[in-house]
């Protein structure tokens, strides 16, 4: 045990007797029941756990501590610290003499700090969180030992500590509750929040628990210092419990309303020399608050704060100066960081736990300059810190180039990153020849950068401005596979620049695509396809909107393709075809090729031989097989003739009016002059084609129809109403139609149309049982749903809406009402006379879907009318029987 005695003069013993006896007075007052509260809103105002042990330390540092030492026991706590400013008494009944410091830990609110604006905080009131946990703190130094009961009595002590040393000054605190106190204060001690790293004076805090021989640090080292621009830096090592952390400390004094204040920002910087931008922007008063910049560095400043120290005081003009005093060196860091950086290459600081790596250039200003700050933070603290970090990366060389060199904002491009792999350094001086632009280096933190590109206004290297700067000198100097790389990123990423969505066939020339969506295809215009004789140019000509190239040709060696201009090269083109066609390029225009050489024989009188048609089937046949495209198929069906099947002569017919003969066809068509057939088997005989060749290629690829088709007619109503009345039958149209044209026509204006259905070649006066079934596997074929219903729309005069009218179709109405069935018994009739099943024994093929729109007889009203044709029958024999029957006279006995 420590012996030291007292060496208290009579003068302290006098003020420590008159402070004590001015206590107990006090106490006296704030034992009464009415004011017992206060102590608890004191003692109970810090929201963390064990928070007295930051009070304790920044006390020590006031007291110009270098270290700290802490033990913890079961049932108490030892805090003992290297100050050099011992405890100070002063007369308590004496205002006009400074307060010592006994007579502030003794009191509420009475510190002896007042005019210190750059020290922690009230020693009186800070200290009185340690009653949270113990009842009579015990304190020892070189003058006084005394500890304190009922939180503002002091009483002597008659020994010293046995664990103080001399020049130290002990702290014990004897648990009242060491079940509770003793893990939250352990808890706390592992968890201190770099408690050390703003203190001006304190250097190592070391705690240890009883009993353990671990002993646990925190502390701050400083590795190196430096100033730029005016501001001070260190780097230092921190020891955090059982981690290291590496941190840039930056300094600066600023000038407040109150006098000129010191304020510092803090980096992380990670093992591998990066700054640590993922840490959380706290800010300090010496101690963590719960205040914070959304940001990731951490900062601090002499706030003023609430008593708990927890936040900042509201509406205080000096705060606000502060935040924007770190803003400022904040954003002026950036400049620091960057020529550290530079500076260190790869001469890296030694440490025994090697925490930097060595195996890059180690600067720590790169892509992370974006994600510094949160640029989406809406945060009014945040507006300032802002404006700062902007205005320090437009007016500075900080941003990272693709080579690794710093530069300002305009001599950058911003990329996706599919450019920054296409596009190297030494492409884009030939693409911009009067720029030193290079891309920006974004390799990590690119998503953060989309956030600065607009407020920075660094411009862009997109895929338009690509497409203009491509030129054909550019591309004649590139090798050919980075040439197929280029047309990759852009038949990939780049559609919008080269493919419209606006429908088209591939032989349009653009006459009536708009022109600013024409214009804005720039890969049109740019210098990608490659010709046959090695030139680069453009596939489109800009202002006469048509192609400026074609594609290989794929067709048959007699056609020539010389005068289809250039061709663009066959390696090129097997690798982007995609891409090539997309825009429209085509192959020479085979389709010119059949209406102005090989069809026009078939626009004159003269009939070809049969050699020359029979080769003109096979090689129509084989192009439209290649070049199956829209525009070839329309021009054959419109200007080419086959051989019509014709017993009586030789005849040619334009295939748009021709059909497939099948047996079915040709019994519906018995009799009937208006169609005309394709004379397949003259192809078949004469080509090396089968007869199902023929029929497909011209069902399948030139719609030419093996059935009789449903023609929507379509007439406007005034012409409809002339017709009937000058030229049709009544019974081609709907009788009611007629009646509403003929009795309410005047009522009706010129516009209105009328839309009826029809079958081709429907005649019932043809009607035998052959066309009957043919007409019914037709019908089974194109079903009726779509076509049962036509319609007249008309407007009645001093009316301006238009009203729809729909009616039977013709095509449906004819077979709902037609007799077109065919009896076994030869007889004709409808749908309503016959059953289903009746209609299916008869050979008819069945068609769910068709026949539920017919209205067949059902089995319930045959049974009906079968049955009211017997009930007749019946009736008419009991009338005859009545009617032919002698009358008998009925005659009556005598009786005598």
């Amino acid at each position: 045990m420590n012996e030291n005695t007292h060496t208290l003069n009579s003068e302290q013993e006098r003020l420590f007797l008159m402070l004590r006896n001015k206590k107990l007075k006090h106490w006296e007052t704030f034992s009464d029941p009415d004011n017992i509260g206060i102590w608890k809103s004191v003692i109970e105002k810090y929201p963390e756990t064990a928070h007295f042990i930051y009070e304790l330390t920044q006390n020590a540092d006031d007291a110009i501590a270098t270290v700290v030492r802490i033990v913890l026991y079961k049932h108490k706590l030892v805090f003992i610290h290297n100050g050099k400013r011992q405890f100070s008494l002063t007369d308590c009944y004496c205002d006009k003499s400074p307060v010592g410091d006994l007579n502030s830990i003794t009191s509420v609110a009475n510190s002896s700090k007042k005019d210190e604006e750059q020290t922690i905080g009230k020693f009186g009131v800070g200290f009185k969180s340690v009653f949270q946990y113990t009842d009579t703190p015990s304190i020892y130094d070189d003058t006084f030992w005394f500890k304190i009961e009922n939180y503002i009595i002091p009483t002597l002590l008659e020994n010293d500590h046995e664990l103080r040393n001399a020049g130290e000054t002990l702290f014990e605190l004897p648990f009242k509750d060491p079940e509770k106190a003793y893990p939250e204060i352990l808890q706390r001690l592992q968890n201190l929040n770099m408690p050390v790293l703003f203190l001006p004076h304190i250097q190592k805090i070391t705690w240890c628990i009883d009993g353990e021989e671990t002993i646990h640090e925190y502390s701050k080292e400083v590795i190196q210092t430096g100033e730029r621009h005016g501001i001070k830096y260190e780097f230092c090592r921190i020891h955090e419990y059982d981690k290291n952390l590496l941190m840039y400390l930056f300094h600066r004094d600023c000038n407040t309303i109150k006098g000129k204040y010191n304020i510092s920002v803090g980096f992380y910087v990670n093992p591998d020399g990066s700054l640590d931008i993922d840490a959380k922007g706290q800010i300090y008063c010496f101690f963590p608050t719960s205040e914070h910049f959304d940001s990731c560095f951490v900062s601090h400043a002499p706030f003023l704060l609430v008593d708990n120290r927890d936040r900042f005081k509201d509406f205080e003009v000096i705060n606000q100066e502060f935040l924007n005093c770190i803003a400022e060196l904040a954003a002026d860091a950036l400049l620091c960081l960057k020529e550290i950086g530079e500076c260190r290459n790869s001469r890296l600081l030694e440490s025994e736990d090697n925490e930097i790596s060595t195996t890059d250039k180690n600067i720590l200003i790169n892509d992370n300059i974006f994600h510094i700050l949160n640029i989406k933070s809406t945060e009014y603290r945040d507006t300032y810190l802002k404006q700062c970090y902007f205005r320090k990366v437009r007016d500075n060389k900080l941003l990272l180039n693709r080579s690794k060199r710093y530069v300002s904002i305009n001599d950058v491009f911003s990329a996706t990153i599919d450019l920054e792999n296409l596009i190297s350094s030494s492409q884009i001086a030939q693409l911009c020849p009067n720029n030193d632009r290079d891309f920006l280096y974004l390799k990590q933190y690119r998503s953060d950068f989309k956030e600065v590109e607009a407020e920075l206004k660094i411009k862009p290297f997109d895929n338009e401005y690509l497409a203009k700067h491509i030129s054909n000198s550019f591309m004649a100097n590139q090798p050919l596979e980075w040439a197929h790389r280029l047309l990759t990123y852009i038949e990939d990423k780049a559609r919008v620049l080269w493919r419209s969505d606006e429908p088209r066939t591939i032989s349009d020339t653009w006459y009536k695509f708009p022109v600013d969506s024409w214009n804005k295809l720039k890969f049109r215009f740019a210098s990608i396809a490659k010709t046959q004789d090695g030139e680069w140019i453009s596939p489109y000509y800009l202002y006469k909107k048509n192609a400026n190239v074609c594609l290989p040709y794929s067709g048959f060696k007699d056609v020539e393709t010389d005068a289809f201009g250039k061709v663009l090269d066959k390696e090129i083109f097997e690798k982007h075809e995609s891409l090539f066609r997309g825009m429209g390029i085509k192959e020479p225009d085979m389709a010119d090729y059949l209406e102005k050489t090989l069809l026009v024989r078939y626009k004159k009188n003269d009939i070809p031989t049969e050699e020359i048609l029979l080769k003109d089937f096979e090689y129509i046949y084989k192009l439209v097989y290649a070049n199956a495209n829209q525009r070839i198929k329309d021009i054959i069906k419109k200007e080419w003739k086959l051989k019509q099947l014709d017993e009586s002569r030789f005849a040619l017919c334009n295939l748009s009016e021709m059909y497939i003969p099948t047996t079915d066809f040709l019994n519906y068509a018995k009799g009937d002059t208006s169609f005309k057939f394709v004379d397949c088997d003259f192809y078949t005989k004469g080509t090396d084609l089968s007869y199902s060749e023929v029929k497909h290629f011209l069902e399948l690829y030139l719609n030419v129809s093996s059935k009789p088709q449903i023609r929507e007619i379509t007439i406007i109503a005034e012409k409809l109403y002339r017709r009937i009345v000058y030229d049709y039958s009544y019974e081609n149209f709907p009788k009611y139609i007629v009646d509403f044209l003929e009795k309410q026509y005047l009522a009706v204006t010129k516009f209105p149309f009328f839309k009826d259905y029809q079958l081709d070649g429907y005649d019932i006066n043809n009607c035998s049982k052959d066309w009957s079934h043919a007409l019914w596997r037709f019908v089974c074929e194109n079903g009726i749903g779509t076509k049962k219903n036509g319609e007249l729309e008309y407007c009645l005069y001093r009316e301006w809406s238009y009203h729809v009218r729909g009616f039977e179709s013709s095509y449906y109405h004819n077979l709902k009402n037609d007799k077109w069935i065919v009896r076994a018994d030869g007889s004709f009739c409808n749908p309503n006379e016959i059953t289903i099943d009746e209609f299916h024994q008869l050979g008819y093929e069945k068609k769910d879907t068709v026949e539920q729109h017919l209205t067949f007889l059902n089995e319930i009203q045959a049974e009906k009318i079968k049955k009211d044709k017997e009930e007749k029958e019946e009736q008419d024999k009991i009338s005859r029987e009545k009617l032919y029957k002698p009358k008998i006279r009925n005659y009556h006995p005598i009786h005598d």
